[in-house]
């Protein structure tokens, strides 16, 4: 299964977001130490804002910040809530003459299944438990420390 981009910079923002936990973290900011385009970043923090993941805040000192504690944000329920469809097999599309009554599909949908259940076995806690390495890999430095 291939997740879309949308998905995995929505993974990549929140642990972004979990390496910096003490500070507000600006759109600009997450997608230039983390390689990604900023109007896209601008409309996945407004959909994770309206889930409930992350905090916005504008003005001076604004920005964004974990809304939720990281070992609770299961990673399939987030790519289930950023993905715009997780079917591996559009049958209606293709006019499948067996697609009433065919065990491949079921095979797929259970194959998904499992994928998102596999995901839902970590959490963004697990993902960012090595909290040092990322950070120097995203060359993280204190707010403060960046020029606006």
């Amino acid at each position: 299964m291939l997740l879309s981009r949308y998905s995995d910079n929505s993974v990549r923002l929140l642990m972004h977001l979990t390496l910096q936990a003490d500070q507000n973290v600006t759109v600009g900011q997450a997608a230039k130490h983390g390689g990604m385009s900023r109007n896209h970043l601008m409309k996945i923090s407004q959909q994770l804002a309206q889930l409930g993941y992350i905090k916005t805040a504008r003005g001076k000192g604004g920005g964004m910040r974990l809304a939720k504690d990281p070992a609770s944000i299961r990673l399939g329920d987030l790519i289930c809530q950023t993905e715009s469809t997780l079917a591996i097999i559009r049958c209606d599309r293709i006019g499948c003459p067996v697609s009433g009554n065919c065990i491949f599909k079921k095979c797929l949908t259970e194959a998904r299944d499992r994928f998102v259940e596999t995901l839902n076995g970590y959490t963004l806690a697990d993902v960012t438990a090595n909290s040092g390495q990322l950070g120097n890999l995203l060359k993280l430095v204190p707010q403060s420390a960046e020029s606006p």
